[in-house]
């Protein structure tokens, strides 16, 4: 079962995705991230699901990355 600080490490990396995709506002956000909070602490999250939900966060950060214009 994950730890308490890979429960805080995917937090981490689950605020960047939702930042980057615009689902979290970079300021004022904090009222909605801690419905996300509350929902990973409560979870007993099994190391699969711990990995499917980091592999998320990376995928978010990752498609918001691609969608913004290059410099020339």
């Amino acid at each position: 079962r994950a730890t308490g600080g890979e429960k805080e490490a995917l937090l981490g990396l689950l605020r960047e995705g939702l930042l980057a995709i615009g689902a979290l506002a970079p300021s004022g956000g904090e009222s909605r991230f801690r419905e996300w909070r509350a929902f990973v602490q409560r979870a007993d999250l099994t190391a699969p699901e711990l990995r499917l939900l980091e592999h998320l966060a990376h995928r978010m950060r990752r498609a918001a990355a691609a969608d913004q214009p290059r410099a020339r």
